[in-house]
């Protein structure tokens, strides 16, 4: 069976599968995880459809650089509530906002803030095998809260 290629302009499609509400502009066609847009932007390349949506009204967005979402709603293509980002400012934007825990708020936290305080104050060169076993996690674990790689906000 012939392949059948889609001839509408994507920016016709696009509007085809955007609902506004009061607030959000919510894309209604394919998703991908965790609930991105999504749009076939030419034969055979997609893209993330509130990242068209940020071309489509602004322009080319910057090699290297992210659009990210004031809402923190990843179907919201609305243009006003997307802006330029990098992953840092990604991942910035998320703590603040309170999406992202660090420390004994991240759910898949094995550790307090007070072991963390007690892995620093207790460790000697060549105990670090030791205290891991003790608190049943890794030596690399260990090794990366007293190099304050990890939980580094302490």
């Amino acid at each position: 069976m012939p392949r059948i290629y889609i001839t509408t302009p994507p920016e016709q499609r696009f509007w085809k599968y955007v609902k506004k509400t009061p607030t959000c502009w919510l894309w209604t066609g394919a998703k991908h995880y965790p609930g991105y847009g999504v749009i076939l932007r030419k034969k055979g390349k997609y893209i993330d459809a509130h990242r068209f949506s940020y071309e489509l009204h602004n322009g080319e967005i910057p090699a290297g650089k992210w659009v990210l979402h004031r809402c923190d709603n990843p179907a919201c293509v609305n243009p006003e509530h997307l802006f330029i980002g990098n992953n840092s400012d990604n991942i910035k934007d998320a703590y603040e906002k309170g999406i992202c825990k660090r420390g004994e708020q991240n759910k898949r936290s094995k550790l307090t803030n007070e072991q963390v305080l007690w892995i620093r104050s207790n460790y000697i060169p060549g105990n670090g095998k030791k205290m891991a076993k003790e608190l049943g996690i890794s030596q690399t674990a260990v090794s990366l809260i007293i190099r304050r790689i990890n939980w580094k906000h302490i």
